[in-house]
């Protein structure tokens, strides 16, 4: 993410303080993010200024920030090795088409994680992560927060208070390869 990324993800940070309007349905996992004021103020605090993936990280990072702050936990802080571990995980998965945690070299999210360097010096440290693929639609960056709050193991990982960082990587394609669209891949973390 660029410099110009980090400052619309710290903002849209700020702004997800406020109040956001979500609704969900009566047994608790069907989350549908509103289109109205709150999912507007995301989708308009990343439109100036930045490359189309910078501002739909941002997006992003706002969505699940309000989830997160609508639910009384701190708002994730961006953490650019753990944006470098998301990122190349999203392009290695288009690129040898495949979509998994696990790429088929056997490389893991900690073995990703681990060497950006965010592990160095920690005494204990946790680690997730969260993937999805869309073929190309409006809103993706509500979409896809939506997709991983709909699935209870994604949306355990994005409200745990115990994670405190996330790195966003988007790349252009789909794993279902040949395929338009876009991958998503968020890694979160702690270090302690």
């Amino acid at each position: 993410m660029s410099r110009l990324g980090k400052a619309f993800f710290a903002v849209l940070v700020a702004a997800s303080l406020g109040a956001a309007q979500f609704s969900s349905a009566a047994h608790g996992m069907d989350v549908a993010l509103d289109a109205s004021a709150a999912a507007q103020a995301c989708t308009a605090a990343a439109s100036r200024g930045a490359s189309a993936i910078d501002k739909l990280e941002g997006n992003i990072g706002c969505f699940i920030n309000r989830e997160r702050t609508r639910r009384g936990l701190r708002p994730f802080g961006f953490n650019d090795r753990l944006a470098k571990a998301a990122g190349g995980h999203a392009r290695d998965m288009v690129r040898h088409c495949y979509f998994a945690h696990t790429s088929p070299a056997g490389s893991t999210v900690a073995g990703r994680v681990r060497r950006t360097g965010y592990l160095k010096g920690a005494r204990r440290w946790t680690a997730g992560e969260t993937i999805a693929w869309m073929s190309p639609r409006d809103n993706p960056g509500r979409t896809v927060v939506r997709m991983w709050l709909n699935s209870p193991p994604h949306r355990a990982l994005l409200l745990s208070p115990e994670l405190r960082e996330v790195g966003l990587g988007i790349a252009r394609g789909v794993p279902a390869c040949p395929g338009k669209g876009l991958t998503f891949v968020a890694d979160l973390g702690r270090r302690w």
